[in-house]
């Protein structure tokens, strides 16, 4: 996850911590720079993860604005598939393996019985095998985005997820109160969340997770 970001233009970095954290910005160009490092690695901004500079579409989950539609099973594909193959014990994995190795020769005497010049790869894949089966994330019917953030948040705890969720918007959508409860939840789950917000003035929000970069780049806290 991320600890600190910046550009040249910052007197200070931000400083994300657990749980959420806010961005807002009133230059709409600078706000699409940051949208723009994020979910497509520019590096117009600079991100940290301890000390280590990183690239932020590696340590984050760019899941963008909740009233678009979110497709969090593409999203988070990646993460389920490996919390899914971390469950495997010994015994099941090398069951696993068998099983794929009779289906490789099953298929290797199709391809011979019936003369085709075709190659087989017989490397062994646990997530090529989940793919067979077309797993997907249980969601509720959101009708609202709220209702798509608690789902997020939901999901994004039960797989553990160690990355930054970005999210836009988050406040034109909210009541102070949902977003109250949404850290509350964001903070029991032990994630991240950075909210970008374009806006002419600050957000109401906590102290220490709330930053405001005017059209000057005056960072106000």
């Amino acid at each position: 996850m991320i600890t600190r970001m910046a550009t040249p233009m910052m007197e200070h970095p931000i400083e994300p911590q657990l749980g959420i954290n806010v961005i807002a910005m009133e230059n709409t160009s600078a706000y699409f720079d940051l949208v723009q490092s994020i979910s497509s690695s520019e590096e117009k901004w600079l991100f940290f993860s301890d000390k280590k500079r990183v690239i932020a579409s590696k340590v984050c989950i760019f899941l963008g604005d909740p009233a678009s539609g979110i497709d969090v099973n593409s999203l988070f594909k990646k993460v389920m598939f490996s919390q899914l193959i971390s469950f495997l014990q010994d015994e099941q994995y090398q069951e696993l393996h068998e099983i794929t190795e009779q289906l490789y020769q099953f298929m290797v005497n199709l391809v011979m019985s019936n003369e085709m010049d075709i190659e087989l790869d017989n490397e062994f894949d646990p997530k090529l095998l989940l793919e067979l089966f077309h797993p997907r994330l249980a969601e509720s019917d959101a009708n609202s985005a709220f209702e798509v953030l608690q789902d997020i948040i939901k999901i994004a705890g039960a797989l553990q997820v160690e990355q930054t969720l970005v999210l836009l918007h988050v406040f034109d959508y909210c009541t102070n109160e949902q977003i109250e409860y949404l850290q509350r939840e964001t903070l029991r789950q032990e994630l991240q969340v950075l909210c970008l917000e374009r806006s002419n003035q600050p957000l109401e929000f906590e102290k220490g997770r709330n930053w405001y970069l005017d059209a000057d780049w005056t960072e106000l806290y």
